[in-house]
C-alpha cells in the first residue's frame, strides 16, 4: 500500500496516519479493514493537534465504530459537532453519528468528502461605500505593515514573487521611498522600536526572522510560522510542529514568558495587543480564547470560512479579517465584546490596522495594490447599520 511506504519514509506524519486510518476504518473493501490499527493511527494524528482538529476526530470516531466501540464513536462525534459551524461537514458528522447510535460503522462512498460549505443567511450592505473606496489612496505593493508612528508603510515590491519579496518603506506624508533588503512574507513591526518580524518559507520548515531597520541587519529567531507583536514589545510566535503560541522577549527567546496551548498556525489568527486574548478560525467558526494561567477559555464563536488573514485593532475591540462568508468575499469586522459582526467591504483583501486605529491598509488579493481606508468614523457607521448577532450554533 502506497500510504505504508510513505509512512516508512515519514513515520509519525499526522496527515499520512489520518489517511491510513480512513482507509482502514471506512473502506467498502472489507479486506482492507483493520479497526485496531486505525484506532492507533487516528489517535496519534489527534494527539499531534491536541484533539483540536474535528476532521481528525471524526476519523478516530470511525475507527472506534469499526472495532465496535460505538459509545466512544458517539462521544467523539459529539465533540466534533461542537467544534464546527453549519455546513456540509456538520451534516456529514451528524449522519455518521446517527449510524453509530444504530450500532453501525461508517463506510466511505465514492465522492464522499469533508469539505465544509459554511454559510450564513445575512446579505448586509458593506459599511464602506463604493465612492469611499474609489476615493481611497492606492499604493502599488502588497503585504502592508505599519511602522510604530503610523507615518510610514512597509510593503512587498510588486516585481518579486510572494516567497522572495523585497520590501519598500514609504513615507506617507512626503511620498519618499526607501528600499529594504529583508525578503520574506507577513511582515509586522514592533510597536516599541520598529523591529520587523517576518516569515521565510524558502526553507522547510519555515523560519521567523527579525530585521533591525536602524542597523539594517537581520537574524533568524526560530523555526515557525505566525508572528504577533504585543503593545509592550513582546513577540509571540508558533514554533515549528508545536501546537501553541509562545510569547518571548525578542532578545531572550529561550525563556518564554507565557503561552497559549493549542494555538496553531494552521488557522487564520489574531492576538489582542495586550496579549490577553487569542483568536483563530477553526472549521467554520471564529474562537476567541482568554489567557489565564496558560489555560484557554472559549468565549465566543463566529461563522466563517477558514481562509484569509486577520488583525486585531489597537484598542482591543475589533478583529478585521479578509475571508469568504456564504460565498461572498470581503473584509469583515468582529466586535469581540458584543459578538456582533459587520461587513466592512466587498473587497477580497488582507487588512492591517494603523497604530491609531483610524486607517485600515487593505492588501488587495486581485492585484498587487494596497488601499488605505479611512475608518475614523467606524463607530458611527457601525451604529447606523445594525446587523443580527451571529450566535453560537
Amino acid at each position: 500500500m502506497v500510504i505504508n511506504a510513505a509512512l516508512e519514509d515519514h513515520p509519525g506524519e499526522a496527515n499520512l496516519l489520518n489517511s491510513r486510518a480512513i482507509l482502514l476504518s471506512t473502506s467498502q473493501d472489507v479486506s482492507l479493514l483493520d479497526g485496531q490499527q486505525a484506532v492507533l493511527d487516528a489517535t496519534k494524528a489527534c494527539e499531534q493537534c491536541n484533539f483540536q482538529f474535528p476532521n481528525r476526530i471524526i476519523v478516530l470516531a470511525a475507527a472506534y465504530a469499526e472495532v465496535g466501540d460505538f459509545n466512544k464513536a458517539i462521544e467523539l462525534s459529539e465533540k466534533a459537532i461542537s467544534m464546527v459551524g453549519p455546513g456540509k461537514m456538520l451534516r456529514d458528522i451528524e449522519s455518521r453519528l446517527e449510524l453509530y447510535r444504530q450500532r453501525q460503522p461508517y463506510r466511505k462512498t465514492t465522492g464522499d468528502g469533508q469539505d465544509s460549505d459554511n454559510s450564513i443567511t445575512r446579505q448586509e450592505q458593506p459599511l464602506i461605500t463604493f465612492d469611499q473606496i474609489q476615493q481611497a489612496r492606492r499604493i502599488s505593493g502588497g503585504e502592508p505593515c505599519w511602522t510604530p508612528d503610523g507615518k510610514r508603510l512597509i510593503y512587498a515590491l510588486p516585481a518579486f514573487g510572494s516567497e522572495h519579496s523585497y520590501w519598500e518603506l514609504l513615507d506617507l506624508e512626503t511620498g519618499q521611498t526607501e528600499a529594504m533588503c529583508a525578503a520574506g512574507q507577513s511582515p509586522t513591526c514592533s510597536p516599541i522600536d520598529g523591529t520587523l518580524a517576518f516569515i521565510r518559507r524558502v526553507t522547510i520548515p519555515a523560519e521567523i526572522w527579525l530585521y533591525d531597520p536602524a542597523s539594517k541587519t537581520e537574524k533568524k529567531l526560530a523555526d515557525g510560522f505566525q508572528v504577533h507583536w504585543l503593545s509592550d514589545g513582546t513577540l509571540c510566535y508558533s514554533p515549528y510542529r508545536a501546537y501553541e503560541l509562545i510569547c518571548v522577549h525578542p532578545e531572550r527567546i529561550g525563556s518564554p514568558l507565557w503561552s497559549f496551548p493549542g494555538a496553531t498556525s494552521s488557522f487564520v489568527s489574531a492576538l489582542s495587543p495586550d496579549g490577553k486574548r487569542y483568536g483563530r478560525m477553526s472549521f467554520g467558526k471564529w474562537f476567541i480564547f482568554e489567557r489565564e494561567h496558560t489555560q484557554q477559555i472559549p468565549t465566543v464563536a463566529y461563522l466563517t470560512t477558514d481562509a484569509g488573514r486577520a488583525d486585531w485593532s489597537p484598542d482591543g475591540r475589533l478583529i478585521a479579517y479578509g475571508t469568504k462568508v456564504d460565498n461572498r468575499h470581503g473584509v469583515w469586522l468582529i466586535d469581540t465584546n458584543t459578538q456582533e459582526t459587520r461587513l466592512l467591504s466587498d473587497l477580497a483583501a488582507y487588512p492591517r490596522w494603523s497604530p491609531d486605529g483610524k486607517t485600515l491598509a487593505l492588501g488587495l488579493q486581485s492585484s498587487n495594490e494596497i488601499l488605505l481606508l479611512d475608518v475614523s468614523s467606524l463607530d458611527a457607521l457601525w451604529k447606523q447599520n445594525p446587523a443580527e448577532t451571529l450566535k453560537q450554533p
